[in-house]
């Protein structure tokens, strides 16, 4: 398929930010450049017919939700519309290619090992970040993402960085991370660009742990079994130094989606003995509640009202419909594990991303309409397999829809302020 190697390449671009990193990469229209070789790609597999015109189900809901967006915009700051547009479609990119690009398993399976891969360079360099030394840094005003520049002092506290080459500077004593990364706020480990927020960087990293369960299922082996190990150690090592709640409940909700899976109400009730530490900790913290009221689900009803809620609500339950019905119709047949396989690992990331949402400003970020675009990608791969794989939205399923959405209102409207 020709479509795959600019769909690999804006994958490392949108997650290893290397334009961040490179200065001779930083004039280059990367992503731009990416895009139209993942465009060409597709349209050459569809003039070849390796791949066909096809709608993903939450095609649909996409396009109400970029309506809504667009029509709220020009209601409240017609004069942005243009610039709110170009913020919106960049995102969506992502799921458009990958949702109708990818149409069989063998291209899932290799855009999911790059995720993985990709997934763990980021916990990699968590990490080594949090395991750092603290070091004084000069703080860049100008910047957004409160980058910083490592002097090459060490430091405990950051009345030690007085007194550094620049006495006008600001500073900051965090730790030093490879590639030019440093920590926030007191030692949080972050990332560069759009996972240079510790919350979305947890969020992330939990989000690409299932696909090395999923990999180990396809083919046991000692080196996947490895893989395995070190993703456990590395997504949970990261969540920990990121100090998101989000993060850590999102990974415990991938594992937990496991366990029940495997030993139904004994994993439940392993999965609620990891989660206690958790709970435990966060029970009466006021940050955490502070996050929660600028999670997605609060954000989203609070910009776009409920209408935007149900048509973004929509494209989240249709994400997570797709491996619900393959897990259902596919059942323990040998000859659909691959399908189930796959469909679990989505299942498990969708856990975890719906419980992270609470605490994490999410809903118009890159990674989100990644992961909702593989749900798509899943979804072709089945059809191309068994074209009788359906997924619709009725009225049950918007009643369900609307149901979730007014209960999210409600709970956001009773929480103490």
């Amino acid at each position: 398929m020709f479509a795959i190697p600019g769909i690999l390449l804006l994958l490392g671009l949108i997650y290893g930010r290397p334009q961040e990193l490179v200065e001779i990469l930083r004039p280059l229209p990367l992503f731009y450049a990416f895009v139209a070789l993942a465009l060409l790609g597709w349209l050459t597999d569809l003039r070849l017919r390796k791949t066909r015109p096809a709608f993903a189900p939450a095609d649909g809901a996409v396009a109400a939700f970029v309506v809504w967006v667009l029509a709220t915009v020009a209601m409240r700051r017609p004069d942005d519309l243009a610039k709110q547009t170009v913020e919106l479609l960049i995102p969506l990119v992502g799921y458009f290619l990958l949702a109708h690009a990818i149409q069989s398993f063998r291209a899932f399976q290799l855009v999911a090992a790059t995720v993985l891969v990709l997934t763990l360079y980021l916990a990699a360099v968590a990490v080594h970040q949090g395991l750092a030394p603290r070091g004084c840094h000069v703080v860049d005003p100008r910047s957004e993402d409160a980058a910083a520049s490592y002097d090459g002092r060490r430091c405990d506290v950051v009345e030690e960085c007085a007194g550094g080459d620049d006495p006008t500077a600001e500073y900051a004593c965090e730790k030093a991370g490879l590639f030019g990364t440093s920590s926030v706020a007191g030692g949080r480990v972050r990332y560069r660009g759009a996972l240079a927020d510790p919350e979305a960087l947890a969020l992330v990293v939990a989000l690409g742990l299932p696909f090395a369960f999923a990999l180990f299922t396809r083919r046991p082996g000692f080196l996947r079994g490895l893989v395995v190990v070190a993703s456990l150690c590395l997504v949970g090592g990261c969540v920990l130094y990121t100090g998101s709640r989000g993060g850590q409940v999102a990974y415990l909700a991938v594992l937990a989606t496991y366990l029940v899976r495997r030993f139904g109400w004994k994993g439940l009730v392993a999965a609620g003995l990891l989660a206690l530490p958790v709970v435990l900790v966060a029970r009466g913290d006021a940050e955490v509640a502070a996050r929660a009221s600028r999670g997605s689900y609060a954000l989203v009803a609070a910009e776009l009202g409920f209408p935007g809620l149900v048509a973004w609500g929509s494209v989240l339950y249709l994400s997570a419909k797709i491996p619900i019905v393959a897990i259902r119709r596919y059942g323990n047949d040998s000859s659909t594990k691959l399908a189930r396989t796959w469909a679990l690992s989505l299942l498990a990331a969708l856990a975890g991303l719906g419980v992270g949402l609470f605490f994490v400003p999410f809903a118009y970020h890159q990674l989100f309409w990644i992961v909702m675009g593989l749900c798509a990608a899943f979804y072709a791969a089945c059809r191309a397999h068994d074209p009788g794989f359906e997924v619709r939205y009725g009225w049950r399923d918007l009643v369900a829809v609307v149901a979730g959405a007014t209960a999210l209102v409600l709970y956001q409207g009773w929480q103490p302020r």
